[in-house]
């Protein structure tokens, strides 16, 4: 197990990905969340981070159109599973001061039917295996809100991904979800959303919530400039990497000015090298499905 995770992680060159994607700061992050709405917010009363899975919002099609190709979309995928293991997950043990190996997933299901379902259906297939072969037993639990009546033939397909150890874990919650949640949550570190209090308001000229891009949590602890309002803090971040001259970083913020001022396909289509590695491990999670 541990030499196959090796492997994968130089084919896919997910090191030097997360060298260039911070995945608390990237360009495409709010297309992407706003599209692909799964991201980490706060934690439970256990000390677990609450990875939310807003699928009602899901929509491909606009996130291509917003200039995140395929490509670029699957590398933001890896970057934020590595992500988890990488910074979410210590920083919750640090802060709680205990050990914290998993996280609670919670999946909304509110405006997902089939439609969406076959629209993300083979990047679900690809994401659930990277998850299960080289993040095991990360997730420790996960409750699905507000099923549709589709859900019984969508979760026929799903089901034989997952291992059964993780099938085990599934609580289809019904409309009492609320106080279920809450039984395991903190009212204030629950989303609006779904029945909590917290919003996460912005103060860069957005109105309504904003629990989908603060990133709220002790992950960000130490990270300067970090805070609700996570468009302001992209700034601070991106104006201290200039301040003290990382090569990295430096090349990052002059990528973002050119994507401003031009069509982001034509930046992408340059990268057919670092495309190339992932587009081989998407054919090889395919063809061994």
């Amino acid at each position: 197990m541990f030499t196959d995770a090796q492997n994968w992680r130089k084919k896919v060159g997910l090191d030097e990905l997360y060298k260039n994607i911070d995945p608390f700061d990237y360009l495409e992050r709010e297309a992407v969340f706003n599209c692909w709405p799964m991201w980490f917010h706060k934690t439970d009363k256990q000390g677990r981070p609450l990875n939310f899975h807003f699928l009602g919002g899901l929509d491909l099609e606009r996130l291509n159109k917003e200039g995140v190709t395929p490509e670029r979309h699957w590398e933001t995928v890896l970057v934020n599973a590595e992500c988890l293991t990488r910074e979410i997950l210590p920083a919750a043990a640090r802060k709680y001061e205990k050990e914290i190996d998993s996280v609670f997933v919670i999946v909304d299901l509110k405006g997902f039917g089939l439609s969406k379902f076959w629209q993300m259906k083979n990047l679900a297939q690809r994401s659930f295996q990277i998850s299960q072969d080289y993040y095991p037993e990360t997730m420790g639990r996960l409750a699905i809100l507000n099923a549709p009546s589709s859900f019984t033939l969508i979760w026929n397909v799903i089901r034989p991904w997952l291992a059964k150890e993780t099938a085990n874990k599934v609580d289809i919650l019904g409309p009492d979800y609320r106080e279920k949640l809450l039984e395991s949550i903190d009212e204030e570190n629950l989303p609006w959303a779904v029945g909590g209090k917290c919003r996460c308001e912005t103060e860069d000229g957005h109105e309504g919530p904003r629990c989908h891009l603060s990133a709220n949590g002790p992950w960000l602890d130490g990270r300067a400039g970090w805070g609700p309002n996570a468009q302001k803090a992209q700034t601070n971040v991106s104006e201290k990497s200039n301040e003290i001259g990382d090569p990295s970083e430096s090349k990052n913020s002059t990528n973002r000015q050119r994507i401003q001022d031009s069509d982001a396909q034509s930046i992408y289509a340059n990268r057919a090298s670092e495309v190339e590695q992932v587009k081989e491990e998407q054919l090889e999670a395919s063809s061994a499905v």
